[in-house]
């Protein structure tokens, strides 16, 4: 007969034979967070710890955990057992686990027993005694038997599995964790029929075998892994619905620099994308922290072959920026890999520039990347544009966008022409990134890659505020994932705000609304939001739904009324973005509520993290504005609100009151983004536009803008260098260089010409046009210009200022495009670009740019619709200035 019993651990199951009942238990075993234990002691014996508790204090960087270990007398995996401790502790998020010893599978490097990491239940009653446990321990070891057995082989067996040791993961976040471990049992445990253990009883070496070097990714416990849901399996698509390990996924990705891969897990990506074929050691890592890779195919790199290894690739990647021109060397890559790979319905995925409908019959998923940040493209107008592709695309195809979070090298190289190296420290606004994402998810977007040009896990400030921020991010993509990555898009709500933009994801049993304020010019400064009521009306939403407001800690419910029309919802703020929950389904909410609630601490020191380094950033360029004698009269006052919020959000959040602090640390960053907005709108309000100067780009340049002012004003400007720009003859034009580029595949008609029409000044004016052959025909989207003229080149000078002047008319709205005509230079690139969408008048545009380096300087014309632009009297100036150190300038953050 097989006895059950419990079995609680004492002083005397210590992993020492020389422990006594005064000492601790609990040992520090491993942490990918530099964790330390400041304090560690043993109290007298009260409430749940019968034996005395144990003191902790753990103190730990960015990281996912901190393993706390005790052994324990070895315990047949059975259904019965179910191992628990009891624990108290200022933060939520912590988590027992044990691990599981498989004594007939053995590590192929050790020749030990391989053994494998499952996680319980998370802690979530702060400052309280509560029981963390495991159940249902054998479905749980037989969800990770698939995981192993697609990096061990079929070999894995789990017979005779026994569990040898109680973890916790003290982990609770950044910062210090304070934690009491009580009483730890083992209930319903069985031993195995020998002892496995060596007869000192000493426990194997924790770190070595387990914590360490886990084998094949089995030690690595995660937020989204912990419970055991769900093994490895097969990435697939159902429809437009990604599945990997048995499960919908939205992917969260970034661009590798190099950063290790557990790193990067405990940042909240789930997947990496690789320039280049996966290495034989990231594939190690990649199955070991159970990160998946999205890579170009073996076959690119040098005719390698697909095989078992590569169990961890999501996706393989086709190519980026592709045209018409490599499609049939495109539609040849992806008939080999379909046939190489041994995996049969591995997703292709592919970034086209053009011909995305061709493209996406041709490759599973595609992806679009665009770089609005510091640009002219409107920053409200992304998510439409993403809407635009999927329609060019066939119908079903998902698609991942690539978010901006660091400007474009471009836009780096002009600003370094001045400041030197600081240029490309330069960062970007976290809630401009913020933006992106959620505007790519209201878009429907099945996965978001994080666009990197350098690594994530640096030492700078803006290398620390770049990853806090996406760290964060994905923290609300998490929340998110049952919508985005399995759910329909809706557009059914209509807001009384016409500033604010509504969309809707639904699934079978609930919607979300993604809540966005939307104001002209985020793409340079963010601008401040009021406190305005908003009330939202959904026409289809069910007449039993409620309502609720997804904060910080806590789903909030949100007034709402069944009208005529549908049901009603009032928001009493938006601020830059909210979150609303509609579900008739009790589980639903009661769901949410404890994922929540277990982070909620994490995720509101994270808004301080971002919101105080970011307020170190504005303050350290305002008092270079300031010191050079601009300075904005309310910016004391908006500087010490920040810091008075951000003061109180601290101190709230130590009394575990997170949704305050979230309100708080929102009031701090509204502050800010007043002060920056004002002081940008000052400033470049005194151009045609933002990015007639590179230094309007945003707040943080500005300093810079006055500094090449300053040396500007004793510099001298050459005459017109641009043969042909008076648009008058041409024959001329064409004999000095002047071209015309049109786009292979267009489906409308292009023509340029000299027409008296379209004159400014003088007799004649150059004219393009876009058009359809058949009047009756129209076209809904071009994804490309059709058409665009290059000018000759101007030769330039390291250190010169080149100077571009001119005019241009729309006579009326273009169609298929909401760019209208494209102006750009060679120095500055699209990034830069200004784009001319107003009708009915001439409109100067003026663009200044530094040259880096020898070289020539060209100009873009590009029609981006259908419809016609007039362009006349254009002008290519130089300038010299004379250098910082002539006339005493000290450029600023130099």
């Amino acid at each position: 007969m097989i006895l059950v019993a419990t079995c609680r651990v004492s002083a005397q199951d210590a992993s020492s034979p020389a422990q006594t009942a005064s000492t601790t238990l609990w040992r520090l075993a491993d942490s990918d967070c530099g964790a330390r234990l400041a304090a560690h002691r043993r109290l007298p014996a009260q409430g749940r710890a019968a034996v005395g508790a144990e003191s902790l204090r753990l103190d730990a960087g960015r990281g996912s955990y901190a393993y706390l270990v005790h052994q324990v007398p070895p315990a047949r995996v059975i259904d019965e057992l179910s191992p628990g401790v009891w624990i108290k502790s200022d933060r939520a998020g912590l988590q027992v686990l044990v691990r599981v010893v498989l004594p007939r599978t053995k590590d192929a490097r050790t020749g030990s027993p391989v053994t494998v990491l499952l996680g319980g239940k998370l802690y979530d009653d702060v400052g309280k005694w509560q029981l963390l446990s495991l159940s249902n321990v054998p479905l749980l070891l037989e969800r990770q038997q698939r995981v192993l057995r697609t990096q061990l082989g079929p070999t894995v067996d789990i017979r005779e599995a026994y569990v040898d040791l109680l973890l916790l993961n003290a982990y609770g976040g950044l910062g210090s964790t304070n934690v009491m471990i009580g009483e730890a049992s083992m209930a319903g445990s069985v031993a195995p029929p020998e002892d496995p253990r060596p007869e000192t009883g000493g426990a194997p070496n924790v770190v070595a075998a387990t914590l360490g070097s886990p084998p094949a990714g089995a030690g690595q416990i995660t937020s989204e892994s912990a419970v055991g849901d769900g093994g490895a399996s097969t990435p697939r698509l159902h429809g437009s619905v990604l599945v990997a390990d048995a499960r919908p996924l939205l992917v969260r990705a970034i661009e590798h620099q190099g950063e290790p891969l557990d790193w990067l897990r405990s940042a909240g990506f789930n997947a990496v994308v690789l320039d280049r074929p996966p290495t034989v050691a990231l594939l190690g890592e990649a199955a070991r922290t159970g990160m998946w890779l999205v890579a170009p195919p073996p076959h690119i790199a040098s005719g390698g072959r697909i095989t078992s290894n590569h169990a961890r690739v999501l996706a393989w990647d086709l190519g980026k920026d592709l045209e018409a021109d490599d499609r049939e060397r495109i539609r040849q890559l992806a008939a080999e890999v379909r046939r190489d790979d041994p995996v049969s319905g591995r997703p292709l995925v592919c970034n086209p520039m053009s011909g995305l409908w061709q493209y996406s019959r041709l490759a599973d998923i595609f992806a679009v990347h665009r770089d609005p940040l510091g640009s002219s493209f409107d920053l409200a107008d992304y998510g439409d544009w993403l809407g635009e592709r999927m329609r060019l695309a066939r119908p079903g195809t998902p698609l991942w966008a690539t978010v901006q979070t660091q400007y474009t090298p471009q836009m780096t190289q002009q600003w370094s022409a001045l400041a030197g190296d600081e240029a490309a420290q330069t960062p970007v606004d976290p809630r401009q990134v913020r933006l992106l994402t959620y505007a790519a998810v209201a878009a429907g977007a099945r996965g978001i890659v994080f666009a990197s040009h350098s690594r994530l896990d640096g030492s700078t400030p803006e290398e620390q505020l770049r990853a806090a921020n996406l760290k964060l991010i994905n923290h609300h993509l998490r929340l998110l994932e049952p919508w985005a990555a399995g759910g329909d898009r809706l557009r059914d709500v209509e807001s009384s705000s016409t500033s604010v933009d509504v969309s809707v994801l639904q699934t079978d049993r609930s919607r979300v609304l993604l809540v966005q304020n939307e104001s002209p010019g985020q793409q340079h400064v963010i601008a401040p939001t009021d406190r305005a009521t908003v009330s939202l009306l959904s026409g289809s939403a069910p007449s039993s739904a409620q309502v609720y407001r997804m904060a910080s800690g806590d789903l909030e419910p949100l007034p709402h009324q069944r009208v005529t029309g549908g049901l009603r919802m009032t928001l009493d703020r938006v601020g830059l973005f909210s979150l609303v929950v509609v579900s008739q389904e009790p589980l639903v909410v009661s769901h949410f509520k404890r994922l929540l609630a277990e982070e909620s601490a994490m995720a509101a020191r994270l808004e301080q993290e971002v919101t105080t380094a970011w307020l170190t950033r504005v303050e350290r360029t305002y008092e270079q504005l300031a010191s050079g004698g601009k300075p904005f009269p309310a910016a004391p006052a908006l500087l010490a609100d920040a810091k008075l919020n951000l003061r109180r959000g601290r101190d709230v959040l130590e009394t575990r009151d997170p949704r305050s602090s979230q309100l708080y640390t929102e009031r701090a960053a509204n502050s800010l983004a007043r002060l920056r907005r004002g002081v940008w709108e000052q400033t470049s309000s005194s151009f045609p536009s933002p990015v007639s100067s590179p230094f309007c780009a945003t707040f943080e340049t500005l300093p810079w803008h006055w500094a090449l002012a300053e040396r500007l004003a004793a510099a001298s400007w050459t005459g017109n260098l641009l043969p042909g720009s008076d648009m008058e003859q041409l024959e001329f034009m064409l004999r000095s260089g002047w071209r015309r580029q049109t786009r292979q595949e267009s489906p409308v008609d292009a023509a340029v010409e000299l027409s008296p029409q379209a004159a400014h000044a003088g007799d004649a004016g150059l004219r393009l046009r876009a058009y359809t052959s058949d009047e009756n025909s129209k076209v809904a989207v071009l994804e490309a210009p059709p058409i665009w003229i290059i000018s000759p080149p101007v030769g330039v000078r390291r250190g010169q200022v080149v100077r571009i002047h001119g005019w241009a008319h729309l006579p009326a709205p273009l169609t298929g495009s909401r760019e209208g005509l494209l102006v750009y230079d060679s120095l500055g690139g699209p990034a830069l670009a200004e784009r001319i969408t107003q009708t009915g008048q001439w409109r100067e545009f003026t663009l200044y740019r530094l040259v880096p380096q020898d070289g020539d300087v060209r100009l873009t014309f590009a029609l981006t619709g259908v419809g016609e632009a007039w362009i006349d009297d254009v002008t290519v100036q130089l300038a010299t200035p004379p250098s910082a150190s002539a006339r005493g300038i000290t450029p600023p953050f130099r």
